[in-house]
């Protein structure tokens, strides 16, 4: 499968996934290694790995629901970005596990404030 072009938000999207995948791939096999990766903002959750088999899910989003080129699946629900093209031969090989829907422990209203509970170089308790 060949790469979509890439542009703004998916050419620095393309970017981080290579750096992701190195780091992750310079291991030896007996190294074990965890990256765990928070999406927020504008790559939020559901840009990056979005829920096409939900019908709820383009209703919802809108525009941002609709992509350039098909979804990558990954289940009957979720699918990834077609620009994640590498995570998606990491997903394919197990090498890579989507974990939807999680979050901090932080429950109050203050948006600001759950960001910086999240943000290094702070990551102070909440």
């Amino acid at each position: 499968m060949a790469a979509p072009r890439l542009t703004g938000l998916n050419e620095n999207l393309a970017r981080e996934v290579l750096e992701l995948h190195a780091l992750a791939g310079s291991a030896r096999p007996a190294d074990g290694r965890l990256v765990l990766v928070i999406l927020r903002g504008g790559l939020d959750g559901l840009a990056a790995v979005p829920a096409p088999g939900d019908p709820a899910f383009a209703p919802a989003r809108g525009a941002l629901a609709q992509f350039g080129e098909p979804a990558l699946p990954l289940d009957g629900n979720f699918a990834l970005h077609p620009a994640l093209v590498q995570l998606y031969a990491m997903y394919g090989q197990r090498e890579l596990a989507v974990v939807q829907a999680t979050g901090l422990p932080y429950r109050e209203r203050s948006h600001s404030r759950a960001v910086t509970c999240a943000s290094p170089p702070t990551c102070a308790p909440c």
